[in-house]
């Protein structure tokens, strides 16, 4: 059961690192100010969504066009998921481990530019994993619903 929860606090890593290529803000799709008005050009909104489409797409182990087919049929991540005969439970692992190893990416490059030392990037990481265990869940499966988290006209 505890696993269970520790999946999901680790969600919202999955949205940072591997699929934050979008903006993570009250901004609407793409980055733009909500409604569709984008503040990206369409080359950064192609180049935005194509990582996006090989990113999941390497998390499930498919293609592509599998990823797109799935996109514009209006289906979600699980649902193309379960097509594939991936359960609940393994993408959800899947999430976990591609979170945890951008976040160690991230931190390593932070470490390589010289803005941290290793010794700090060892520490957020293990605050980070003890936050994770530590954390306490509502049961729902969703990640606080602060500021910028579905409390607009756009629920989550």
């Amino acid at each position: 059961m505890k696993k269970k929860y520790i999946g999901y606090a680790l969600l919202p890593f999955l949205g940072v690192g591997l699929l934050g290529i979008t903006a993570a803000s009250a901004h609407g799709s793409f980055g733009g100010f909500g409604f569709g008005v984008s503040a990206l050009s369409p080359d950064e909104v192609a180049t935005r969504q194509e990582a996006r489409f090989e990113a999941e797409a390497n998390l499930l182990g498919v293609s592509v066009d599998v990823i797109k087919d799935g996109w514009s049929q209006g289906k979600t991540l699980q649902d193309i998921a379960t097509a594939q005969g991936i359960s609940a439970d393994e993408l959800k692992t899947k999430m976990e481990t591609a979170a945890e190893n951008q976040q160690k990416t991230n931190l390593q490059a932070l470490v390589d530019k010289g803005v941290i030392t290793q010794a700090q990037a060892d520490q957020w990481l293990k605050l980070m994993q003890d936050r994770v265990a530590n954390s306490p869940q509502d049961g729902s499966g969703r990640p606080g619903r602060g500021m910028h988290r579905g409390g607009g006209f756009f629920p989550l």
